[in-house]
């Protein structure tokens, strides 16, 4: 149930993603933190790249190609792009709104999250249909291609720590 999968999250949190957190934030200075984000937000842009163009958003797509190529030079750790917002982030579940695939139920699931159908659907097409899965470049680029999304999520928890706690607390 959706109150049994809120209270697994809640533990999650407590136990293991505000500890790792707090220790990211404790030992990471403020220069490396920005580089592990600016490289979080690098990966994802050829998915980025991908949802714009299903959704018909050309230029976006465009931008989204020209930031990852440009910051590839630094593999995404230090932002070489003039205006890092310029480009907007787009997913498989704003690409099935876009196609007017309806929201559906609403799931509180472990480890992910509240999600609508349609927002949950969107994560797991996400997943599959990563450019940057099919890449076969080594052992290194599946390692952090593997550890991207528990590292966005301590990286996340960080950063919202203390709105988060506001909430929780």
């Amino acid at each position: 149930s959706n109150r049994q999968a809120f209270a697994f999250n809640m533990g999650l949190d407590t136990h293991i993603l505000e500890p790792a957190a707090n220790g990211y934030r404790t030992v990471m200075p403020p220069a490396g933190r920005r580089a592990i984000d600016n490289h979080i937000d690098w990966i994802g842009l050829p998915a980025t790249t991908f949802n714009s163009t299903l959704q018909g958003r050309f230029e976006n797509a465009a931008l989204s190609t020209v930031h990852f190529i440009v910051n590839s030079l630094t593999l995404g750790l230090v932002d070489l792009t003039e205006d890092p917002k310029s480009v907007n982030n787009q997913d498989f579940g704003q690409t099935l709104a876009h196609l007017n695939v309806p929201e559906g139920n609403f799931l509180m699931v472990p480890v992910l999250g509240p999600n609508s159908s349609r927002s949950l659907t969107g994560k797991v097409a996400d997943t599959i249909t990563n450019p940057m899965s099919f890449l076969r470049a080594g052992e290194a680029v599946q390692t952090v291609q593997t550890l991207r999304p528990t590292v966005a999520a301590v990286s996340f928890r960080s950063k919202m720590s203390d709105a988060l706690n506001d909430i929780k607390y």
